[in-house]
């Protein structure tokens, strides 16, 4: 599998290493990927917000499917966070393929 412009609940960097993981909803509310801690925030609407910060792996649950971003996320835009507000999205500044979201990923702190 490889890059996708639309996110359905799978995390974009995996998919760009040819690896299927699920994002799963963390205490903080945010779907993060257990594999790299990548974190997408749904709060603006029909976009996927990829944040800037890597999550911390506490996880509300990954056994419970009611938590999986697969069930809750179908056709989103994949877009940059703001750079003024956390976890909200930069307008509608899309991700638009797997170079992009990989220079964008350098700007993520953490460690994927």
């Amino acid at each position: 599998m490889a890059f996708e412009l639309l996110f359905d609940g799978l995390c974009p960097e995996c998919l760009a290493k040819n690896t299927i993981q699920a994002l799963w909803l963390n205490t903080s509310d945010i779907f993060e990927c257990p594999r790299c801690h990548l974190q997408i925030s749904l709060v603006s609407g029909m976009r996927a917000t990829i944040c800037r910060e890597r999550g911390r792996g506490e996880f509300r649950s990954l056994d419970d499917l009611y938590y999986c971003a697969t069930r809750h996320a179908r056709g989103l835009l994949l877009v940059r966070e703001s750079l003024s507000k956390q976890y909200e999205a930069d307008g509608f500044n899309v991700i638009k393929d797997a170079h992009e979201l990989n220079a964008y990923l350098h700007e993520v702190r953490g460690v994927g």
